[in-house]
């Protein structure tokens, strides 16, 4: 009896020991499944947080770029991209403050000098907006005292009207280009200005030009100063430390995502050895079971566990027909067999679950099987670490893909619209696609155009425009969520195939927009159920593309406006030229004809040619020294439509239009009267109301005494109106009259 319950003892010891280590390989096993979900976890949050820092670098690029030329920053201290900014800002926070719970140790100590970094990105962020605030543009800040300064210069009768307009053309040179020559430009123009002005008589006007003059050097100087704390490229200042800092940042994240990731997949390689364990130590339970109470209490059991020995070497080809009639062992030999089939059983699943071959639950011998239990809970963590890896790599990897595809293609809408649309609908395992973009007509109506179709034959909008509100497609646009359906309206949309065509089974319509602006929709269509991540990949790559369609539409409207600029400035600097060249030749002519008035006659017949050369190119006339015609050109007669019979005799505003204000003439007459020439340019209205534009030169001629005896004019005929209109407001601008609007 003694020796009963000794066995019996071992025999509990024994099992309560085998649960036991079951029970905590089996923790250790869930323990780990779990870390390899937290370690992938941790790799997905430091994946999302490179790539919202490197969408705040992208919009602080775009900041950089654009908000010193835009007025409401400065005025207000807010625009797009700041705001755009702050969003991934607040998003990167976000991951961080996550990730700082989750991380330890050394990692722990790589996120905080992220975070570091990142504080100061803020911090430098902030200085260049007070930089940008404070530097102005046009009217407001420094830009604004500095052109209240260079209008002051270039209104004084006083200073050198050229090398004003010189030192203008250098200071926007440099803010354009962010070339330093201009600077040194700047300076030795602005030493030549000061050197005239110091030249001068001692006056008022003159303290009062260097006092403008020194203002605008200080002003032009600090905003120099400012663009230099910027960087005037991306090597330098505060965006060059901008960059460095984002870089660094983004390949630290990349590291630690790098470091999860092996630790994610040295974790899979633990429960696979976990497995084995917990099988191991199942075998070799029952082993001891065998050798150390069986053999004790029967003579038999010797025989069978050698056997058994052979069992737990592997060898699972044993058999125990022999003992089958012995009424004691048969229920141990049953038992015993029955184990070797759960051994081989098991086995098998265990190799099958490793190799990921055996993907779904395992019927359960009975509700106390703890192994099966234990093995279909590694399954079901198993199969859903594997749908979490497949569905997060498969969104990654899209991801990646189409942000390339978005890249290489950006310069290209057409190309870029055709292989996004195809290639999205190949992706999600659809069947055809629709992508509209939003576009204006003339008269601002907005209404959306299929900018690309992939297998498409739509019956509903053959003409493939959708206004606000039509159709599904429509109503998407007007409330810009994404709309699944699962039961198509008859005759919605149509799919065909080699081998027929059907409705298809499943819609999904998704908006495009770009901080909550909608610039189209994508439509797609499918015969099998488009499951919720994919929709959501949808979703995520929708708002990718929205911000390429953002960023493609304004730099095409960047470029447009530039070109014109270019193609203007151009223009005016051709036509000011021209202009130069004329007044030049115009005052040669004059300093010629003073010094040649003692050979007047044996100059005649060169006069009479040069009359002949400004008859075909310059309007002439001469006046008494009350404004009265003495004479004309023919050129004169051609341009204003009256002949010389008409005008001899007439007083010179004869000529005069309408739009000129008094201002402007009460100059002109103070201007010549003093001795001085007048040049501007002055609308005149001819005969029969024909109105042209000239750019005047009148210069006085005096007697041997000084006096002024009549006026010489001399008029460069401006053919363009536009041009006309455009240096005419410039000239208003300076000297503070009204400006003239374009009546045509």
């Amino acid at each position: 009896m003694s020796s009963e319950n000794s066995f019996k003892s071992k025999y509990n010891k024994l099992l309560i020991s085998s649960i036991s280590a079951t029970i905590i390989l089996a923790c250790l096993l869930i323990f780990t499944i779990l870390s390899i979900r937290r370690t992938r976890e941790n790799a997905s949050a430091l994946s999302k947080a490179s790539f919202n820092l490197s969408q705040c670098q992208s919009s602080f690029r775009g900041f950089i770029m654009y908000a010193w030329t835009d007025t409401s920053f400065v005025v207000t201290g807010s625009n797009n991209d700041l705001s755009v900014f702050k969003d991934n800002a607040k998003m990167f926070k976000e991951d961080i403050s996550i990730l700082k719970e989750n991380l330890k140790g050394k990692d722990l100590d790589t996120l905080k000098s992220i975070e570091a970094s990142f504080d100061t990105i803020n911090v430098i962020f902030n200085n260049v907006s007070e930089l940008i605030k404070e530097r102005g543009f046009k009217n407001q800040g420094l830009e604004g005292k500095m052109r209240e300064a260079a209008h002051s210069l270039e209104k004084s009768p006083s200073s050198d009207k050229s090398l004003v307009l010189s030192l203008r053309k250098h200071e926007k040179d440099f803010f354009l280009r962010k070339d330093k020559t201009y600077l040194t430009k700047f300076d030795q123009t602005a030493a030549s200005l000061e050197s005239k002005i110091i030249a001068l008589p001692d006056s008022a006007e003159k303290s009062l030009l260097i006092d403008n003059l020194n203002s605008y050097k200080n002003i032009f100087s600090e905003i120099v100063s400012i663009e230099n704390q910027i960087g005037l490229d991306r090597n330098q200042g505060y965006v060059s430390k901008i960059n460095t800092l984002t870089r660094e940042s983004i390949l630290k994240l990349d590291i630690l995502r790098n470091s999860f990731d092996n630790k994610s997949t040295s974790l899979s390689a633990t429960t696979v050895l976990a497995i084995l364990f917990l099988t191991l130590g199942l075998i070799a339970a029952i082993y001891l079971a065998l050798n150390k109470f069986v053999k004790p209490a029967f003579e038999p059991i010797q025989e069978i566990q050698f056997r058994a020995t052979e069992i737990s070497e592997g060898n699972l080809s044993v058999r125990f027909d022999e003992f089958r009639n012995n009424n004691v062992l048969k229920d141990l030999i049953a038992g015993l067999e029955k184990i070797v089939s759960r051994f081989k059983t098991t086995m098998d699943q265990v190799e099958a679950i490793s190799s990921r071959k055996i993907l779904s639950e395992l019927p359960l011998n009975s509700d106390k099987d703890e192994v099966g239990k234990t093995v279909n809970l590694i399954i079901r963590q198993l199969k859903t670490i594997d749908d979490d890896e497949q569905q997060r790599a498969w969104h990654n990897e899209g991801l990646a893909t189409f942000a390339n595809l978005l890249r290489i293609h950006v310069n290209d809408a057409d190309i870029l619209f055709d292989h996004f649309l195809r290639e999205l609908v190949k992706y999600i395992d659809a069947n055809q696609g629709g992508l509209f973009i939003i576009e204006e007509d003339d008269d601002a109506t907005s209404y959306m155009l299929m900018k690309a179709c992939y297998a498409y034959d739509r019956k509903k909008f053959i003409n493939k425009r959708i206004n606000p509100g039509e159709g599904l497609a429509g109503v998407c646009w007007q409330e810009g969520e994404t709309i699944y359906m699962s039961e198509i309206p008859k005759d919605y949309m149509y799919i065909t195939s080699g081998v027929g065509g059907a409705s298809p089974a499943n819609v999904v319509i998704v908006p495009v927009k770009f901080n909550d602006k909608i610039f189209g929709v994508i439509e797609l269509a499918s015969f099998k159920i488009i499951p919720n991540h994919k929709i959501k990949f949808i979703e995520a790559i929708a708002e990718s593309f929205g911000s390429t369609v953002h960023n493609m539409k304004t730099g095409t409207r960047t470029r447009t406006l530039l070109e014109q600029s270019q193609i203007m400035t151009e223009e005016l600097r051709a036509q000011e030229e021209e202009m130069r060249q004329n007044m030049e030749e115009l005052q040669a002519t004059q300093e010629e004809m003073e010094r040649t008035v003692s050979s007047l006659k044996t100059m005649t017949k060169e006069l009479e040619v040069r009359e002949k050369i400004f008859g075909l190119t310059t309007i002439l006339s001469e006046s008494d020294k009350y404004g009265t015609i003495l004479d004309i050109n023919s050129k004169f007669s051609e341009v204003s439509g009256y002949s010389k019979e008409e005008l001899v005799g007439k007083p010179h505003n004869i000529l005069r239009d309408p739009d000129m204000p008094k201002e402007l003439f009460k100059l002109f007459w103070d201007t010549i009267k003093s001795g001085n020439t007048f040049k501007g340019i002055l609308k005149n209205r001819g005969k029969g109301g024909i109105v042209y534009w000239v750019s005047a030169t009148i210069v006085p001629i005096k007697d041997e005494n000084g006096n002024i005896v009549k006026y010489i004019g001399a008029r460069y005929h401006i053919e363009d109106e536009n041009f006309a209109l455009h240096m005419y407001n410039k000239q208003a601008s300076v000297l503070g009259h009204p400006l003239l609007n374009n009546k045509s």
